[in-house]
């Protein structure tokens, strides 16, 4: 089962790498996400970035996130900026999510 599609969240996600391409390209980016768990890479500039009421990860600048299935779960083991020197100064502002 490894191998299969998981769900994280609402979302279907395999076991792998998301990340971004291209370090140079981008721009101020105005991104506002919905009520559940969503998953943001930012890129070049200065990007203001508004999650919802889940449990959401966001990465300002260029970077990538890795998933695995541990436990017969699915699981984030690593989230890393990758080019921090050509991204702009973020704005990232997440709601309020769980109480317990």
């Amino acid at each position: 089962m490894a191998d299969e599609t998981r769900r994280w969240g609402n979302l279907p996600m395999a076991s792998g790498r998301l990340e971004t391409t291209e370090a140079t390209i981008g721009g101020a980016d105005d991104i506002t996400t919905g009520s559940g768990i969503d998953i943001v890479l930012g890129g070049a500039q200065g990007d203001e970035i508004d999650l919802g009421d889940a449990a959401d990860i966001a990465i300002g600048d260029h970077g990538y996130i890795v998933w695995a299935v541990r436990a017969d779960a699915l699981k984030v083991i690593e989230a890393t900026v990758t080019d921090n020197a050509t991204g702009g100064s973020d704005t990232i502002r997440g709601a309020a999510a769980r109480t317990s």
